[in-house]
């Protein structure tokens, strides 16, 4: 393990950020819906669902609503409104 000297930032190597810029993003309680079947893990937001009741886009099988901890979607507009 390599120590480093005091007040040096490492950057990281796949996404050339700096480390204190990896933060972990504040998670919310999102519903979803998860895949009945437990050996499939496939899952969907329910804000994202294209029906009221989906079934499983891997195994077809049904799925059941559910809660996930998970990162708040950031929505990016490209064009801006006049």
């Amino acid at each position: 393990m390599k120590i480093l000297p005091i007040g040096y930032v490492k950057a990281c190597r796949r996404c050339k950020r700096m480390e204190s810029d990896l933060t972990k993003p504040e998670l919310s309680p999102v519903p979803i819906w998860r895949c009945k079947d437990n050996d499939c893990k496939a899952w969907i937001r329910e804000e994202l669902a294209t029906s009221l009741t989906p079934e499983c886009p891997l195994c077809k099988s049904s799925m059941l609503k559910s809660i996930r901890h998970l990162p708040k979607l950031v929505k990016k507009n490209s064009r801006k409104k006049k």
